[in-house]
């Protein structure tokens, strides 16, 4: 996945703010693991993938359907951002510090 920028965090929580709440970690996983793939593409190849983006989190984000806007001081828009930064930094191998509150987020290659 490229470097992560804020427009990358706030896409993806939009996009799983758009989505069923019971389903919100697993497509957090699927954008961040499409993010992956896609910039592999790239790398490999040069250019990115006609349906997968370039490799950011926030054109893996785009494929979905997204919120109306990001909203700071909705509670739910809040725990969707956190659930995306949780997810990147369970797949760059790092923990938020508090027990395993990350385990739900592991990557597939």
């Amino acid at each position: 996945m490229r470097p992560l920028g804020l427009v990358d965090v706030l896409t993806a929580a939009r996009a799983l703010r758009a989505a069923d709440p019971a389903e919100r970690r697993a497509l957090a996983v699927a954008m961040t693991a499409a993010a992956r793939r896609a910039d592999a593409h790239r790398l490999r190849h040069g250019r990115g993938l006609a349906a997968g983006g370039n490799g950011t989190l926030e054109a893996a984000a785009r494929a979905h359907c997204l919120s109306a806007g990001a909203d700071f001081a909705e509670p739910e828009f809040q725990a969707c951002v956190i659930t995306v930064l949780e997810c990147v930094l369970r797949q760059a191998g790092l923990s938020a510090g508090a027990g395993d509150a990350l385990g739900h987020c592991r990557i597939e290659a």
